[in-house]
Parts: C-alpha cells; structure tokens; sequence
C-alpha cells in the first residue's frame, strides 16, 4: 500500500537475496507495487519495489460465454388464423431473438402443404425474404454447416409438410437436426411437425405423431389435440412476437423435458412450443467436472462471445499454448474440439488496433465436454440369481462406460414404471422389488449429455 503498512520483520539469515510469498489483498484489477525493505545487523535498512499485473479473479470476465438459448425450433400453433401478418410478425420476432438478420422461406410447389397458414410466397414478400426449394433448401443448409455459419441463420417452414430433402428417414439422423444442432433455428406453421415426409411430385409419407416423437424427441401424441382451442401467450411467446388469436388446434402435452412454452391452451395444452437444438446444451450432471461445464455431442461447435468494444481480432486455444491465426472480431466463434471424446478447456484472447493483447490470464477459461455418443451398459443379478429372496430383494450389478470418459454418470432403475432406484452409478446396487412372479428390471445409464443408454433384465419375484 506505497509503504504505510508492512508485514513483520523475518529472520533470513545472512546471504545476498531471499524469496517471500505474498497475498494482495483483492480489490479491483489493475497494476500493483510491492515494496521489500531489508534490515542489517546494524538496523540500516534497504528498500525497493517490483510491479505485478493484478486480475481479481472474481472480477475477471469470461472470455466465452454460453451461446444464446434461444437458438432452435419454433412452432406456431396448428391451425393458425392469424394469416400472413401474423406468421410474419412471429418469424421477425424469432429472428431478432436468435440473431438473424434475415433468412429464406422454403416454398415449393412440386412438394405437398398441409394446413398453411399463409402461402409461403406471401410470407417471403412479406418478409422480403428469397424462397428457397426442397433441394435448394438442403444445399443451403449443408453449407452453412460446413461454414460454420448456420449460427444466427433461419428458415421458414411453413408449408405444412416437411420436405424429404431436409428430413431423409425418421430418425434424428438428418440434415434438418444437423442444422439445428449447429446453431440455425427454424420456424414451423402448419400440420403437426413431421406429421408426413414431403415427397417430390406431390407424394408423402405418413409417419404419424411419432414423427416428431423420432426427429425432434417430442411426444406430440393426440390427448391434447382439439380444434378452435383459445390459448393464451406465455411471456416468451410474447417475446419472440407471436400474436394471440382465437384458436389453436393440436397441441402437445406440457411440461416435456427440453421443450420451452409459448402459449397454452384451454386444457393446458401448450399451443405453441419452442425447442432449443444447438450442440451445446446444459449437461445433466457435473459430478467430476469444472463449473460451469457445457455439454456437446458434436466436435464442431459454435460460441457466443463478448468481446471488449476496442477488439479488432480474437484467436482461440484449446491448451492455451498452441493459438488458431488471427481473425476478425465477431459475437461468435466457430470451434473445432477436436476428434477424440473428452473434457476441453477453450482460451479466447483479443487484440485491439494498437497490438494489445489480452492475456489469456484475464480470462476465465469455458469448459465443454465432447461427448459423441451414449455410454453402453451391462447389468446382471449377482450371483446370477434367477429369482429373489422371500422378501423380493435382489443385488444389481452394473458396469457402464462413457465414451467422453465422463465419470458423473447417473443410475435409474425401475419396475413396471415405478422408480426403485435413481442416483449416481454404483457397481451394485441391492433392490427391492415389488411385483409378484416373472418381472422386468429396466436398467437407465444417463452421462452428463443427457444421453442415455437402457438395458432390461428378468427375474422372479417370490
């Protein structure tokens, strides 16, 4: 504190230089002095000073934030009487919430509609959007991935019926979920998503509810389908622009993991839906991780950052040693973590017109764990029992791996529906069970992805 306070004289001893610890009392980042004074045996004393660079590390701010959740798949109510305005006001708002400057409506006569709610011409003109085709709309896609640009990018589909272009097969294993998963967001209007697969010349495939069960992870079901159903807008459905009318029809039930309302309907459906789809999510569970820690199933990823107003240029590490080249400063980021599975640290640092850089120092890291796929499991009886003791209890024995090597792997095991176990992996793990007879065990490993991985196993239940 230039001198005013000192610390106890200490015994060294004779010789000609000595080492000291130190700790600076906190208080804001920026430039410190230390002072040394030393004392001879005849009480004449020396004095003099060195400089450090002080960064409070509660002070410091992160140079990679987490990417903007609003990123994903928007869904307008089914049925939608709002017309032309009313898409077209929801699509501006989504667009602004993700960041899109502007987008392209898919439109193509040679594929099948259902239950549009404006024609896609009218809603691009509205827009002042281009229209894209079925196949166009694939290659515009694929090229933003591979960009990396499909981050703050959006496309209206609001022809009712997805193209097969975009969503080959049932599954999550296509290009409209790459695209997604890579940061672009998408609007639907129209039928139930993914209700039928679009074919050129006008044909489709019925794939039912289970459609948007197999592409999207959604249980959009029947139970809350209706027909002139009111609904009311949630605050963020307000936020993203989405105009209240007087029906709704084909809702899908509340409250599902990873799905965000945006309006509910009468019998507490919820009309309108959101979906955020990047490839970086919330992990389920940090157990043996740093915090926080951002989970991906894809090694390419892009991040959102929050640049100092002087940056000019930014370059990236993954050990903060080797740097990427130099390149222009932007809100966002993309990053390649490499091909093999695992927790990675990313370092950002900046450099403005002058050549400053900032120091790695002054930045807190962001962690992300890469993890491609489900753990596998096994599971067996101990003892390879056939049955249960009189009183219905048994010992699992469980052995899961994760291919990120995570170890905060979670544990649920339940019979007939009901949960008889749910916490961290264990090895072992003794139960009671609670049917009569011939029953079932499923057997749940979860990895902090959130993916999971089930097995089932039977027993007898005396």
């Amino acid at each position: 504190d230039g001198g005013q306070s000192w610390s106890g004289w200490t015994s060294e001893g004779t010789g000609t230089s000595w080492s000291a610890n130190i700790d600076i009392p906190g208080g804001a980042s920026g430039q410190r002095t230390v002072l040394a004074q030393v004392q001879d045996q005849y009480s004449n004393v020396g004095q003099g000073g060195a400089s450090i660079q002080y960064v409070n590390p509660s002070a410091a701010q992160p140079g990679v934030v987490q990417p903007a959740s609003l990123r994903g798949f928007y869904v307008m109510p089914t049925n939608f009487s709002g017309g032309t305005p009313g898409v077209a006001a929801f699509v501006r708002g989504v667009a602004a919430a993700v960041g899109a400057g502007t987008g392209v409506v898919y439109s193509d006569p040679n594929y099948p509609s259902g239950w549009e709610a404006a024609t896609p011409a009218s809603v691009a003109a509205a827009l002042g959007w281009p229209t894209e085709t079925a196949a166009a709309l694939a290659t515009w896609m694929q090229n933003r991935i591979s960009a990396g640009t499909a981050a703050g990018s959006l496309v209206v589909l609001n022809q009712g019926v997805v193209p097969d272009t975009i969503v080959q097969n049932e599954s999550s294993n296509v290009l409209l979920v790459q695209y997604l998963r890579a940061g672009g967001s998408a609007v639907w209007s129209g039928d139930v998503p993914m209700y039928y697969q679009g074919l050129s010349g006008g044909g489709s495939n019925t794939w039912g509810s289970g459609g948007a069960s197999a592409v999207l992870g959604i249980a959009s079901g029947t139970n809350y389908w209706s027909n002139g159903d009111p609904y009311t807008d949630t605050t963020l459905g307000q936020t993203v622009g989405l105009e209240q009318v007087p029906d709704s029809a084909r809702s899908i039930a509340p409250n599902q993991t990873g799905v965000f309302n945006l309006a509910t309907d009468s019998n507490g459906g919820w009309a309108a839906w959101f979906e955020p789809f990047s490839n970086l999510t919330s992990c389920v569970s940090t157990a043996g991780l740093p915090t926080p820690v951002v989970c991906t199933t894809h090694s390419q990823v892009t991040v959102s950052l929050s640049p100092p107003a002087s940056a000019v240029q930014m370059r990236e590490s993954l050990d903060g040693v080797d740097w990427s080249p130099w390149e222009t400063a932007t809100s966002t980021l993309p990053v390649n973590l490499g091909s093999s599975p695992g927790l990675k640290t990313l370092w950002v640092q900046y450099q403005d017109a002058a050549g400053n850089v900032t120091p790695a120092s002054n930045h807190n890291p962001a962690y992300y764990l890469y993890d491609p796929g489900p753990p596998t499991v096994t599971a067996s009886w101990q003892g390879n029992a056939a049955a249960t003791d009189s009183s219905g209890n048994a010992t699992l024995q469980v052995q899961a791996t994760d291919p990120a090597g995570a170890t905060g792997l979670t544990l649920t095991v339940t019979e007939n529906g009901a949960t008889l176990y749910q916490g961290a992996l264990q090895n072992s793990v003794p139960l009671t069970l609670n049917g009569n007879g011939y029953q079932q065990a499923q057997v749940t490993v979860t990895d902090p992805a959130g993916m999971s991985a089930t097995t089932a196993l039977g027993i007898y239940v005396q």
